[in-house]
């Protein structure tokens, strides 16, 4: 078993613009009302890293700046972990496109954010960060795999890390069944040691197949906010976020591969 304790939350989505609103979802004290993103204002960019932006780098760099907002003095020291299933597949598919016209073409801009950790790049700028960044893609498991990737770093070197887990739908033509169909971006900041102010303690336990599945959901009755919740592997967090918005201790069960799971125990402190 490890432990993490969470220092702050960040939250994207239509309809949940950030981590208060969520809370005030999850515990049902507003409705869950699906609307557009807004656009991300990237302020702690320089403006010509600003112009570069993609939709999924400003996806998880908005979630990732509430994360670290009551502890700025953390962004410099944290590493990072991002976590996405497919990457931006709207670069993948321009790229493609151009590569199959007769004088193929590829914008420098795309070729720059084409890397599966562009958006770890873009934070350690924003953050001026020179920490640690790991970037993942775990199929079913990637909350799961983000988890254990940021406990174990913060268990070695006692610093905080960043976990940062996102997701955009596909292009049409790049869609395939069960691809996501609303953008969602979730952002942890964990620590394993001393802390001030944390809002929760999460104990992970790596389980076989055979572990019992139980999984809060009661928080989740809305048809609408449960369809997000299952809706891409970054979404999957909102039954532990409704844990903790609801201050309740609970354990949920993550996917960590196709024959195992993650047991997580939250623990409100």
């Amino acid at each position: 078993m490890m432990h993490v304790r969470i220092l702050g939350i960040g939250v994207v989505a239509g309809g949940l613009p950030d981590w208060p609103a969520t809370r005030a979802v999850l515990r049902g004290e507003q409705p869950y009302e699906p609307a557009p993103l807004a656009r991300y204002a990237a302020e702690l960019l320089p403006a010509n890293e600003r112009r570069r932006l993609t939709p999924a780098v400003r996806l998880a760099l908005q979630a990732a700046t509430e994360a670290t907002a009551a502890h700025p003095e953390l962004r410099e020291r944290a590493a990072s972990v991002f976590v996405s299933e497919s990457g931006d597949l709207g670069i993948t598919e321009r790229m493609c496109r151009a590569l199959a016209q007769e004088n193929p073409m590829i914008s420098p801009v795309d070729f720059h954010n084409s890397v599966h950790n562009a958006a770890s790049g873009y934070w350690a700028i924003a953050s001026r960060c020179r920490a640690p960044s790991t970037s993942l893609s775990a199929g079913p498991g990637n909350l799961a795999a983000g988890l254990l990737e940021c406990a174990m770093q913060s268990q070695c070197s006692t610093e905080p890390v960043l976990l940062v887990a996102f997701e955009l739908p596909p292009p049409e033509d790049l869609r395939w069944p069960g691809a996501p169909r609303e953008p969602f971006a979730c952002a942890l900041l964990l620590h394993t040691g001393d802390a001030p102010a944390a809002l929760a303690t999460l104990q992970l336990t790596p389980e076989s197949p055979a572990a019992e599945a139980r999984e809060t959901s009661d928080s989740r009755g809305d048809p609408a906010l449960r369809a997000l919740a299952e809706d891409n592997k970054a979404s999957a967090v909102l039954p532990l976020l409704a844990l903790i918005a609801g201050n309740r201790n609970g354990r949920i069960r993550l996917p960590l591969s196709y024959n195992a799971g993650l047991g997580v125990e939250v623990v409100i402190d």
